[in-house]
């Protein structure tokens, strides 16, 4: 293509472009004017906007503070910092209530209950076979297995099976009257 060829070429685009620009142009959006030349603006007009922008005319119009020395901010806030009132004095030592005495520390007979409570939790239930009328129950402890122990019968520490159900297996502490009830176990 050659020279002219091309400046044609692109005068015709040109052209194009200028005439859908024109076909599809929009007229522009004009409002009224609410100004009217002469007229004076009104206070309610004057008050809209950040009232920490505002021109400090008082500032501006004070004649006999005036000095040469002396700047006035005239863009100063208009708001007046007050100080938060100061603290109330702090209650003195004979005000403040007592605090409540400590509980007693547990007795021995307490003590020795929750350690039977903790030891008797330990138990699981796996399961239960009645032989020749007699309900015998299968019980565990950590790692240590009880097979087979009949009621009244006893396991590791004292602790004797006081009733045997197909759900549940009653065990006591001897030394404290401790019971507990432990379910049969899911697994």
């Amino acid at each position: 293509m050659n020279k002219p060829q091309l400046l044609t070429v692109l005068v015709v685009l040109w052209l194009a472009i200028l005439g859908y620009r024109l076909a599809t142009h929009e007229p522009q959006k004009t409002a009224p004017l609410t100004y009217t030349k002469g007229s004076t603006a009104s206070v309610a007009v004057a008050k809209v906007g950040d009232p920490k922008l505002r021109v400090r005319l008082d500032l501006l119009n004070s004649s006999g503070q005036s000095s040469v020395g002396t700047p006035r901010n005239i863009f100063a806030p208009v708001q007046v910092y007050h100080p938060p009132p100061p603290l109330p004095p702090p209650p003195s030592k004979s005000a403040l209530p007592e605090p409540p005495p400590l509980p007693p520390p547990p007795s021995p007979e307490e003590l020795a209950a929750q350690s039977a409570r903790t030891e008797l939790a330990q138990y699981k239930y796996l399961g239960y076979i009645n032989r020749g009328g007699k309900d015998f129950v299968f019980l565990a402890r950590g790692n240590e297995l009880f097979d087979a122990v009949g009621r009244g019968g006893t396991l590791a520490g004292g602790i004797v099976i006081k009733e045997i159900t197909p759900s549940s297996v009653i065990l006591l502490e001897p030394q404290t009257r401790i019971e507990a009830t432990v379910a049969l176990s899911g697994t």
